[in-house]
């Protein structure tokens, strides 16, 4: 079974492997603080 946040990872990793820039990615996460998008 997958669990939900290991879709957020899958999903925020393959935006940034489709060269999607962090701060998009940053509000399509929802994540306040750019650095929780970058650090992760």
């Amino acid at each position: 079974m997958t669990r939900p946040h290991a879709l957020r990872h899958t999903f925020c990793s393959r935006c940034f492997e489709k060269g999607i820039t962090p701060k998009v990615v940053q509000q399509l996460m929802g994540h306040a603080h750019y650095s929780t998008t970058i650090d992760i």
